[in-house]
């Protein structure tokens, strides 16, 4: 129980920036954050999210479509490491490489 709790206290601002950016206003978050412009982000979200979010478990949340795509997108324009990644947006590495890897195919795929 205080595992989880740990972990729903350990989100890094880019999480809640992705999250939050369309409901408080603050969309140039988003524009630094994936340079691209906010309306073409959140309209590729709603187009990949049903090809990228998964259900969410009684053991675990599944992560955000948003999430998963700003990941994406911040990996193609900074050409970041994956570690890197991991420590920005607090998601384990080795889930990094699957969701590049799923929201790739998916972009490619639509």
């Amino acid at each position: 129980m205080g595992q989880a709790m740990a972990l729903e206290q350990r989100q890094i601002w880019h999480v809640r920036e992705v999250d939050e950016a369309p409901r408080t206003g603050r969309c140039e978050v988003i524009q630094k954050l994936v340079r691209m412009d906010p309306g073409m982000f959140n309209q590729t979200v709603e187009d990949l999210k049903p090809l990228i979010q998964k259900k969410r478990s009684k053991w675990r949340k599944s992560l955000l479509a948003g999430l998963k795509l700003a990941i994406t997108l911040r990996y193609l324009a900074t050409g970041n490491s994956y570690k890197s990644l991991a420590y920005g947006f607090c998601v384990a590495p080795n889930t990094i490489v699957s969701i590049v890897s799923d929201v790739c195919q998916a972009i490619y795929d639509k």
